[in-house]
């Protein structure tokens, strides 16, 4: 199980010109949307983010629901 915010913040840590927008978006298409067979990871919201992760959590939670 991996920690979404988590991940997000580790990519904007190693580019530091990386907006939230950006890492999110990556992410959201090339990992957490990827199948990789019976060992494919879970990956969660642990809602407990910085303010500026709190403020775009319900939206993101909306769109995986509609996943």
């Amino acid at each position: 199980m991996y920690d979404k915010y988590a991940m997000i913040n580790t990519m904007r840590l190693q580019d530091p010109d990386l907006s939230y927008e950006d890492a999110f978006e990556f992410l959201s298409y090339n990992v957490w949307g990827a199948y990789v067979g019976e060992a494919t990871p879970i990956y969660m919201y642990t809602f407990d983010g910085s303010g500026e992760e709190r403020k775009s959590e319900a939206i993101d939670f909306y769109y995986d629901c509609l996943e």
